[in-house]
């Protein structure tokens, strides 16, 4: 995944780059939370984003409305009275948004399964938690100075199958955590 961050990197930088040429102002919040949601859209879903070009992207727009104005508020309110949002049946986010991303993750897992495609990205490693087969590094004795000095190489991985496994909600509910966690 460091190789699609770095990618999400180097467009930030070039957008920064454009900005600085011309002499904009930029709002450094949302210059930085379109990185935040460009890499994320990379790292978990495999989706290649141009936020700070194309703010009308159904991705971005929804993005945008799950973490508005009221969520914060909503979030206090929630944990406060949880028995009140219970009572009057009030869910603590905007259940469209969020039905967004699961059907975008469920269309994205379709598209791999039936085209044989794997990306190196957080929803692959929930579709292979899924079938229970992951992949992990073989450990390996290095030195302390193999490590120092050796950092590009790769590392082996060995295949392995688990009998537990990890259901469409779980997968899904890890997804929009992702998602959660890095854009707050």
């Amino acid at each position: 995944m460091t190789a699609l961050i770095e990618d999400c990197a180097r467009i930030t930088r070039e957008h920064l780059q454009k900005a600085a040429e011309k002499n904009d102002n930029i709002d450094a919040k949302q210059f930085f939370g379109n990185f935040s949601l460009d890499t994320i859209a990379r790292c978990a879903f495999g989706t290649n984003l141009d936020s700070y070009s194309d703010q009308t992207n159904a991705f971005v727009s929804k993005a945008r409305e799950a973490f508005g104005q009221d969520l914060n508020l909503r979030f206090i309110l929630f944990f406060l009275f949880p028995g009140l949002f219970k009572l009057l049946k009030i869910k603590p986010f905007n259940s469209d948004v969020f039905q967004f991303f699961k059907s975008l993750s469920v269309n994205i897992i379709k598209q791999r399964q039936e085209k044989d495609n794997r990306k190196e990205d957080f929803l692959q490693l929930m579709m292979d938690a899924q079938e229970g087969n992951l992949a992990a590094p073989i450990e390996n004795t290095k030195t302390r100075e193999d490590e120092l000095y050796n950092l590009g190489d790769d590392e082996k991985t060995v295949q392995f199958s688990s009998d537990k496994t990890v259901t469409e909600d779980e997968a899904m509910a890890q997804c929009v955590l992702f998602f959660l966690a890095g854009q707050d």
